[in-house]
């Protein structure tokens, strides 16, 4: 079994729009870095306000944005949209 390692994605649980039940979304390494550099606020908003939203969205826009290294047989990234119960 391999050790976690800080370089590791956070894992999350969202729902999955085509299957109609859960899948593990994954944040980077270098976003996870990114939220952090703005702040004690932005860290705190993502730990609390992303999984809800992951886990409860509005809206689920898809095949949005394709990376280069993205497979292109897949439907392309997901954005979950939702309304935030709280600010920091």
């Amino acid at each position: 079994m391999a050790q976690e390692s800080r370089r590791d994605p956070l894992c999350i649980e969202a729902f999955n729009p085509e299957k109609r039940q859960s899948c593990i979304v994954q944040i980077s390494q270098q976003r996870l870095l990114t939220i952090a550099k703005w702040g004690a606020w932005a860290v705190k908003e993502a730990a609390e306000l992303v999984p809800h939203i992951l886990q409860h969205p509005l809206i689920i826009f898809q095949g949005l944005r394709r990376d280069d290294d993205e497979d292109q047989r897949g439907t392309g990234w997901r954005c979950y949209c939702g309304k935030p119960t709280k600010k920091f």
